[in-house]
């Protein structure tokens, strides 16, 4: 689906506007589902490490991640 129209907006229209949008506004936690909620610097960087240490792991063992 190359090139297929789905609005009206010309792709520098869109650049623009994505642009336009400043870093306070990306996302905007309700604080009520904690499933929505950002994580924290601490939480991403303790999933990173597992993620690493899972890899390594399984690189070491001759097997390969799907």
């Amino acid at each position: 689906m190359a090139c297929s129209k789905t609005n009206a907006m010309t792709r520098e229209e869109v650049m623009a506007a994505v642009r336009a949008i400043l870093p306070e506004n990306f996302y905007v936690w309700d604080g009520k589902d904690e499933d929505g909620r950002p994580a924290t610097d601490e939480e991403l960087k303790t999933a990173v490490e597992a993620y690493r240490a899972k890899r390594n792991l399984l690189a070491g063992s001759g097997n390969k991640e799907p």
